[in-house]
């Protein structure tokens, strides 16, 4: 008995050791940063002069609510946009994953091309990606420049995409499309490869075309990626696309393409009011816990009626 039990707290004793560096470095990236937010959120605090940092209660989250306009607009910003990349990436890694591994260029040589072409976005980084795009959208360099100018969008043309607030979020989607859609398409495009040929045949078999197969038997059976997809989606809502509106617009013009986190970085670093920042931080992180587990709920509810 007691050499049994000594085998089992070996056992485990020797999983702990090795969960003590993942659980570490856990611990120090993100439970520490968003313990920090929420206690310097209490203060008037400055990292140049951190013993200068009086504590001001629910100050920070006062003026938040005071100045709840430019929030709700910058979440609805960070919403909208999110919500578009999400939904037009996933039908385009759709698409093309479907047309990618049908039966005829599933095992063509060009695949594989198109696989990396398609992935490739995600290997540039996504500051250079950034500074690509706004050089897409310049109003003296762009491509759409001169398109713009023969259908007559003079004015939109001289401004540029990015510098009017009907047409920055539809520039700054197409931007995000082409930053997910790759790591979306490698995803799906496994999924399908993954989903036995045989049922394709029987369904050959009962007169079934391609479009009937894609519904019936593809997307039934890869509906657990699409899931994971989409939770993983809801958890990286506020970070995703801040590099890239950073460097394009800044949040311009207007705030039209400003979200969350840029508005918690501009306040904090931009005028040094991280006590504000932190706070700002504090309602994004309460936001992102209440949509995760929303969306976590919304899928093991589907999962059980279909059950």
């Amino acid at each position: 008995m007691r050499s049994k039990r000594r085998d089992t707290i070996e056992k485990y004793l020797f999983f702990f050791v090795f969960l003590i560096p993942g659980a570490a470095l856990y611990l120090i990236f993100y439970y520490y940063p968003n313990l920090a937010s929420l206690f310097y959120s209490f203060f008037r605090w400055n990292p140049a002069n951190p013993n200068d940092a009086p504590f001001i209660g629910l100050d920070n989250f006062e003026k938040l609510y005071q100045e709840r306009e430019i929030l709700l607009k910058v979440i609805g910003n960070t919403l909208f946009l999110s919500v578009a990349n999400f939904v037009i990436g996933m039908v385009i890694a759709l698409l093309v994953s479907a047309i990618l591994s049908s039966e005829r260029l599933r095992n063509a040589r060009d695949v594989k091309f198109y696989r990396c072409v398609m992935y490739l976005p995600n290997i540039i980084p996504p500051v250079v990606g950034a500074m690509l795009w706004q050089f897409i959208y310049s109003p003296v360099f762009g491509i759409f420049t001169p398109v713009l100018k023969a259908m007559g969008f003079t004015e939109i043309a001289e401004m540029g995409l990015l510098g009017n607030t009907l047409t920055v979020k539809p520039a700054i989607i197409m931007f995000g499309i082409w930053g997910v859609i790759g790591y979306y398409f490698v995803i799906i495009f496994s999924a399908m490869t993954n989903v036995p040929q045989d049922y394709y045949d029987a369904a050959a078999i009962d007169g079934a075309g391609a479009v009937r197969k894609f519904f019936s038997i593809t997307l039934p059976l890869i509906k657990g990626t699409i899931q994971t997809l989409f939770i993983l989606a809801v958890a990286q809502l506020f970070s995703s696309g801040f590099i890239g509106i950073l460097v394009m617009t800044g949040g311009g013009p207007n705030r039209s393409s400003e979200v969350l986190s840029l508005y918690m970085y501009q306040q904090s670093f931009g005028m040094n009011n991280f006590g504000y920042g932190a706070a700002v931080g504090t309602v994004m992180l309460i936001i992102s816990i209440v949509l995760y587990n929303l969306a976590t709920r919304l899928v093991e509810r589907g999962d059980e009626n279909e059950g």
